[in-house]
């Protein structure tokens, strides 16, 4: 089997070691001039940037027919279909229609067959990227998986081009937030963005981890500085007082990044900017001032954004800052 020819998941387990995947590990062998993306990155901005866009009657006959294909164990045929229909919409724009198609045709449909071909010849053979991310979403229609497509899932996930589509499927899990602790800890693009989205704080450990790791990615932080922020709680932990110095410290390195508001919107859109900016200030008064906070503080005195009583508040950590 050549290198082109080898299934995107062998690929990968390949190349795993220790439970990650090397930095720069491509699925796909690429001829690709144009410009290059992060694993993730266009699904990640048709995520946060783009409208879903309406798909024709055309395609979603061309859908329904993949399906019956795959309901007939035709799996050529249906793989064939949906690697062409994944060539001018990709995976992310096809998800919902695909799962509405198999529930539609529930009655008429070898459901067994159907769940067979997205196993083992999307996930485990399927040499196209978007054609992995349609077996992912078509095994998310049933039932919870059995633990070993848990762990090809898990494996999967790993790979940022799949985490988005993985931790969808991991919100009808047991335990799903754990499960999707797991893998934020594993990843550093796009897949972390993703994981910050949707996991929540179920326990100390995952609070903690949005404090002092949630927003940490290698695209941008705006990403996930305010999501991460609203998920720890940290306004009423500010209010409550209740913050070690080193929880403090974590809290300032967040607030600067909360200061910038592109692409996405930071401070300016959380419900109580103005109170959690007071209630950081009292802290100052009584904490040991690090390099956190200057930078915090040198960051908010700069910030242009759209919060109540801003002049107040820029003045009180001007004055801070020259302290």
């Amino acid at each position: 089997m050549t290198q082109e020819n080898k299934p995107i998941y062998t690929r990968l387990l390949d190349a795993m070691k220790n439970g990650r995947l090397p930095e720069g590990f491509e699925a796909e062998d690429s001829n690709d001039t144009g410009p290059q993306f992060y694993p993730g990155a266009k699904d990640g901005i048709l995520y946060y940037h783009t409208a879903k866009e309406e798909l024709t009657e055309e395609v979603l006959s061309c859908i329904d027919k993949a399906i019956q294909h795959a309901s007939k164990n035709e799996e050529e045929a249906a793989y064939s279909l949906f690697k062409e229909l994944t060539k001018e919409y990709p995976a992310f724009f096809l998800w919902d229609a695909v799962q509405e198609s198999i529930i539609r045709q529930k009655d008429e449909l070898n459901q067994s067959n159907v769940f067979s071909f997205a196993i083992f010849r999307m996930l485990l053979e399927g040499t196209d990227i978007e054609c992995v991310k349609i077996g992912i979403i078509i095994t998310e229609v049933f039932s919870e998986p059995v633990q070993k497509l848990k762990e090809v899932l898990r494996n999967l996930a790993l790979y940022e081009e799949f985490t988005l589509y993985v931790i969808c499927h991991m919100r009808n899990w047991q335990n799903p937030d754990e499960e999707m602790f797991e893998i934020a800890k594993k990843v550093t693009g796009w897949g972390r963005i993703f994981a910050a989205e949707y996991m929540e704080p179920v326990n100390h450990k995952i609070a903690e981890w949005f404090l002092y790791e949630g927003y940490k990615n290698d695209i941008l932080s705006n990403y996930s500085a305010l999501v991460s922020c609203l998920k720890y709680n940290l306004y009423p932990h500010l209010r409550n007082h209740d913050l070690t110095d080193d929880q403090y410290h974590a809290a300032s390195r967040m607030i600067e990044q909360l200061t910038d508001e592109t692409p996405l919107p930071g401070l300016s859109e959380h419900p109580f900017a103005e109170e959690l900016l007071d209630y950081y200030l009292e802290e100052a008064a009584y904490r040991p001032l690090t390099e956190d906070e200057q930078k915090a503080f040198s960051a908010l005195a700069d910030y242009e954004g759209n919060v109540k009583n801003l002049d107040r508040l820029k003045e009180k950590y001007a004055n801070l800052l020259h302290e």
